[in-house]
């Protein structure tokens, strides 16, 4: 079987989009209060907008192969609060890595088999396990901000060693994006896996295992939020039952806004990358400006609309749209 395999999507101008109106954003915001473009508050830019990247590139698997997961608030939530709570005493952090991920990537499995073999639409599956997962982690001992990782671990979760200014996370970040960017360009299980997502028919017709792939993409990314969660709860210090809650929007919109589609297919994730900075930046603007949280909520709703309305928009359907109305108007 061979393996030169090819989907659409748009062509490398398509995820450039989001670098560009990235660098306008940071234009404004110097303009509108050069505090936001102080040098420690690029600094923070890149940290916290790796993190939501981090968090964006699990996201980014699953939606690739065609679904959503609505679940990453409350794994990150339970990821964050297994870890704290086996970080605790003599507990080897080790083993509270490995348990994060391990329950994480259970969490996946679950929102995979959900999809894959129960049939469930995803948006239902995810939001019914997330449901569970939620519910699970308010059995965590301590859940309720009694927890509190070992002072190593927010020393290493907050630190930024590598020039002063890029932390370990955002390293372990940078790196996952060039491994992920590197496995859907040049190897053959990520073309497939973004083959499937574009057009699963043609992917079973040619012999690939759809539902395999569907359910790793679920499983690989909640290894990310695993990751993620473990970073999260060091930077906390005292995870809460709430600590995930303010990233479920924002990593579908990064996403979206970085160029994939919300129905599967062709993606970027440096695209996505970019569009989780784009983001922060944008939020950090808006913070400067005293915007009150509603107006940021909204905002990240409509850059989700705006995205899928830019990637979606046909200009040259839409200009015979309207050349035809205004001959019609002329008519009448």
């Amino acid at each position: 079987m061979g393996t030169n395999i090819k989907s659409g999507g748009g062509g490398p101008g398509r995820f450039a989009f989001i670098w560009a109106a990235l660098a306008v954003l940071l234009a404004i915001s110097m303009a509108v209060n050069p505090d936001t473009m102080r040098t420690g508050a690029f600094t923070d830019l890149i940290y916290f907008g790796t993190l939501l990247s981090a968090i964006a590139l699990g996201q980014h698997i699953v939606m690739v192969g065609g679904g959503i997961d609505l679940s990453v608030a409350a794994q990150l939530t339970l990821g964050s609060l297994v870890f704290a709570y086996l970080a605790q005493g003599d507990s080897s952090l080790i083993l509270a890595v490995v348990a994060t991920l391990g329950t994480c990537a259970f969490c996946g499995l679950a929102n995979g088999i959900a999809v894959t073999v129960l049939r469930i639409t995803p948006l239902i599956a995810t939001l019914g396990v997330a449901s569970i997962v939620l519910g699970v982690a308010y059995g965590v001992p301590g859940a309720i901000g009694a927890l509190q990782v070992p002072a190593v671990v927010n020393q290493l979760a907050v630190d930024k060693p590598v020039f002063g200014m890029l932390s370990r996370g955002t390293v372990a970040t940078i790196v996952l994006v060039l491994l992920l960017s590197a496995a859907f360009r040049w190897f053959s299980v990520g073309r497939t896996f973004t083959l499937i997502g574009d057009n699963a028919q043609t992917a079973r017709v040619r012999g690939y295992r759809v539902e395999l792939y569907k359910l790793g993409s679920y499983v690989v990314g909640s290894l990310i939020y695993g990751f993620a969660a473990i970073w999260l709860a060091g930077l906390a210090n005292t995870p809460g039952i709430t600590l995930g809650n303010p990233y479920l929007l924002p990593s579908i919109a990064a996403v979206v806004i970085g160029g994939t589609a919300l129905g599967g297919g062709r993606g970027s994730v440096v695209a996505t990358m970019g569009g989780a900075l784009f983001l922060t930046q944008l939020k950090t603007l808006a913070l400067s400006l005293h915007a009150p949280i509603a107006v940021q909520y909204i905002v990240e709703g409509a850059m989700i609309a705006g995205g899928m309305a830019v990637y979606n928009l046909n200009i040259r359907q839409a200009s015979r749209f309207y050349l035809d109305l205004f001959k019609n108007n002329q008519k009448t």
